[in-house]
């Protein structure tokens, strides 16, 4: 029977959700997880490993066997993979202020990339360092655009960054900081010195200035080890080296890689060049007579946003999984080291994105969507010495990675915080989630503000600004959002069920 003509359960409810959930979760290993160290107890190291705009099916262990992450498939190996890990806000800034905060975008306000992030704020990083954590952050922050002391040199806003709640910080940029000419980063001070600057913009300067070639995938002459990747990699590793203190540490190592320009580096830009990579479905989204359909169309009319051709896209993946295969190779050298150290058996990895990349998925690019490869990311967790590799497929939030972390710690919870711990549903201790939330606004004054619920079988849509409803997909029959079933008769229930059950509890502020 064709997809079009499937008929839904004539009812949903809660209860019908959780039964319908991904599969039960057993006990990882017997004794379950490691016991958490309490207040007098030697606590454990943290590390997050963190990405940008990171499809959560470009990775080894997702089953993807055209790309190459052998370190990150180890993790995975020895620890729990989240296959329907939701971020909260399907861009940088929003989703990146759910993290730290613990709240979804209705709570923190950050609804686009305003570069309005307060310091003053709880947030999990202050929590830490009152539990006893020396915090590190080496990468891309994106906690504001323009420096907030007025001055060109973005390595003297160190202090800006730790009053965040990081003792040390050591930031990088997207490609476009260093477009402008007298801006200074610590990358850049790097390329000058070594004599790469100039192939560097002469390389970066036409995609990123062009209107229709910013994910245009590229080899970069650069050399490997030269990279903003392996610069990265190197700032980490030396804050590594030198940290000699007794107590936990908690080390945020945040790329900025895979994220646009797409841009692969000798010798693992050669390991792609041919890679017959699947490119999916290209077909444009069904566009409704609603808000997010004009939505989409206002989205479309973007001319980096344009739909190309086949090759196109495949060539943009050839980059793009180039790009993740480096950045997987410099989170090797992290974990070695924190191995050779001998502190893999007090040290419990992370490793998540901010959002997805459509990647040319329904003639899309870029994030700014509620379909799969936007707003799903990556969630592995590997808790020290390692436990037998286990999925769990019940919709879980950036926001419970959060609260995770701060549990392992042995950390206060953030006040207002929204996400749940995953550590009980690890050691098989349920309830599952039985959803997940994700909000996108816009610039202040776009007239939208759409409310995202995904379960284990539906995703739906709701426009809070206008009061209407937008999307309903089948994800169990219609995995890849083919088809939205939102003026289906016989999905009329589901649609009532998932707004009164799920949505209209989350936008009254009930906690996900």
């Amino acid at each position: 029977m064709s997809d079009e003509h499937r008929t839904p359960a004539n009812t949903v409810s809660r209860r019908h959700f959780l039964k319908s959930a991904a599969v039960g979760v057993g006990m990882l290993a017997a004794g379950g997880l490691p016991a958490l160290a309490d207040s007098q107890a030697v606590k454990p190291n943290i590390v997050l490993l963190f990405t940008d705009e990171h499809r959560t099916d470009a990775l080894g262990c997702a089953g993807n066997r055209f790309i190459s992450t052998p370190h990150l498939d180890r993790l995975a190996a020895g620890g729990v993979r989240f296959t329907n890990t939701y971020c909260q806000g399907p861009l940088c800034q929003p989703s990146r202020a759910s993290i730290i905060f613990g709240q979804h975008v209705r709570d923190h306000g950050i609804v686009w990339n305003e570069m309005n992030m307060d310091p003053k704020r709880p947030n999990m990083m202050k929590q830490l360092q009152e539990a006893g954590y020396t915090t590190a952050i080496v990468g891309k922050t994106h906690f504001y655009h323009q420096p907030p002391s007025g001055t060109l040199d973005m390595r003297r806003n160190a202090d800006f960054v730790r009053s965040f709640g990081f003792d040390f910080a050591a930031e990088s940029f997207d490609t476009q900081v260093h477009m402008y000419p007298r801006l200074i980063t610590a990358y850049k001070e790097y390329l000058q010195k070594k004599g790469l600057l100039k192939t560097f913009l002469k390389e970066m300067l036409p995609i990123v200035q062009s209107r229709g070639h910013y994910f245009d995938g590229v080899t970069s002459e650069i050399p490997a080890e030269d990279s903003r990747i392996n610069h990265t990699a190197r700032q980490a590793l030396a804050w590594l080296k030198s940290y000699d203190r007794s107590q936990p540490y908690f080390l945020w190592v945040s790329f900025v890689e895979p994220h646009p320009p797409f841009v692969a580096f000798h010798p693992i830009a050669d390991q792609y060049r041919e890679a017959a990579i699947p490119v999916g479905f290209l077909d444009p989204p069904d566009i409704p007579n609603n808000a997010w359909g004009r939505y989409l169309t206002a989205l479309a009319q973007w001319p980096i946003l344009m739909t190309k051709s086949e090759e196109y896209v495949r060539q943009s993946a050839r980059a793009y999984y180039g790009s993740i295969t480096q950045v997987d190779q410099q989170m090797g050298e992290i974990i070695r080291l924190v191995e050779e150290r001998g502190e893999a058996d007090r040290t419990w990895f992370l490793f998540t994105s901010d959002h997805g990349e459509m990647l040319g998925q329904h003639s899309l690019w870029s994030k700014l969507v509620f379909y799969g490869p936007s707003v799903k990311v990556p969630g592995l967790i590997r808790p020290p010495h390692g436990i037998p590799p286990k999925e769990i497929n019940a919709p879980v939030q950036s926001v419970d990675l959060t609260a995770t972390i701060l549990e392992i710690a042995g950390a206060k919870p953030l006040p207002g915080a929204t996400g749940r711990s995953l550590l009980p549903l690890m050691n098989g201790q349920g309830p599952e989630p039985e959803a997940a939330f994700s909000e996108l606004a816009g610039p202040r004054g776009q007239g939208y503000y759409f409310v995202m619920a995904a379960t284990p079988e539906y995703r739906y849509l709701y426009d809070r600004a206008s009061g209407t409803a937008c999307e309903l997909y089948d994800l169990k029959n219609d995995p890849l959002e083919q088809h939205n079933r939102l003026g289906d008769p016989a999905f009329a229930s589901i649609r009532k069920a998932l707004h009164g059950d799920l949505v209209e509890p989350f936008m009254r502020g009930k906690k996900a």
